[in-house]
């Protein structure tokens, strides 16, 4: 309807101007800043700024590039240019669609994997990610043992074509193996395989026997192993991810907002120990009720006099009545627990 069109039309622009225009901008800035620094690497003998080689960075590169041709290319625009109004439903819209669709698609699998930068506000989120990310090489590996094994068998098993003619070539069984190695592989697919050749029926055997036994289990042990030792020491890469981030985040910010957040601080004024006692300054206070934590002995010590640097420290006095105090205190324990044992060996005696 009319209505749905002008709701899609105005998110897609909306997206256009405030996604696309924003990723321009931040990439533009970044590409001029390691220019003007000289910072720049090669790649195959390929000069390229330094930014390009962060992993994030190269993500909002290629989602910019997508947006750029989905913006190209989109069938509100080209039709509305045709005068058809706000649709897709023209020749120009249409023809387009397919490679527009593409692109949407991409761009939208990259939002959400720029998403993931979020998990640092949990450490556990964050940890998981990073240890999916260290599995990633373990099923990468899996998936290359598993193409290997499928091109070896399909080529060996194209061989054999005299024995089934309704499937003849490379190409073909390469498919009917990739549908085995998934589960798509029909139980009447399989009746026909074995009635009409034993020698087809064994290699096929042989590789669902390394395929679903061997591979597989193998998979398995290595995901459950690799998560085991890396799942240790994630917990402080967490925390090293969110302050790479963090310093990331830091440095974009400008120095005027970041002036005025360090002002909002206050680190200058000196924070208070108790209501009307004056501490140092540098800290941000957080105050908690008076019970959560009971303190007996005050651990902070006092001198009087000047608080000029150029002062000498003063000497801290003399703890041996303190000492007295507390040794005095140990014997009179002593002497109590001494007469509880004894009340207690009394009364078991009379009984």
């Amino acid at each position: 309807t009319l209505g749905e069109d002008i709701a899609m039309s105005s998110c897609r622009v909306f997206n256009y101007i405030f996604s696309m225009c924003k990723l321009i901008i931040s990439q533009s800035n970044k590409l001029f800043r390691d220019l003007g620094e000289g910072e720049i690497r090669r790649l195959c003998g390929i000069p390229l700024p330094a930014y390009i080689f962060q992993l994030q960075e190269v993500a909002n590169l290629t989602l910019l590039v997508l947006l750029l041709a989905m913006c190209t290319q989109e069938p509100y625009f080209w039709c509305l240019n045709d005068g058809h109004g706000i649709t897709m439903e023209c020749d120009s819209g249409q023809d387009r669609m397919d490679f527009y669709t593409i692109c949407s698609f991409l761009a939208m699998m990259l939002y959400w994997g720029l998403l993931s930068d979020l998990a640092i506000f949990s450490m556990r989120i964050s940890a998981f990610v990073l240890v999916c990310g260290r599995v990633v090489i373990e099923v990468g590996l899996f998936l290359t043992a598993l193409f290997l094994l499928i091109m070896a068998f399909c080529t060996a098993i194209s061989t054999l074509y005299y024995e089934m003619p309704a499937k003849e070539g490379a190409h073909v069984w390469l498919e009917e193996l990739i549908r085995m190695s998934l589960g798509m592989y029909s139980p009447e697919a399989y009746q026909v395989i074995i009635s009409t050749s034993i020698l087809v029926t064994i290699p096929v055997c042989m590789f669902l026997f390394i395929v679903g036994i061997c591979l597989t289990n193998l998979l398995i042990a290595q995901l459950s192993q690799s998560y085991h030792d890396a799942y240790s020491n994630m917990q402080g890469y967490a925390r090293l991810n969110r302050a790479s981030i963090t310093n990331t985040t830091v440095q974009g910010i400008s120095v005027k907002r970041w002036t005025r957040f360090l002002e909002s601080l206050k680190l200058d004024d000196a924070l208070e120990f108790n209501e009307g006692d004056v501490g140092l300054s540098g800290g941000i206070q957080v105050l908690e009720p008076s019970n959560a934590h009971i303190v007996t002995e005050d651990t902070i010590k006092r001198f009087g006099g000047s608080t000029a640097p150029s002062a000498p420290w003063p000497k801290e006095p003399d703890d041996e009545e303190e000492d007295k105090l507390s040794l005095l205190e140990q014997k009179l324990q002593a002497i109590i627990k001494a007469q509880k044992k004894g009340n207690k060996s009394r009364g078991a005696s009379t009984e």
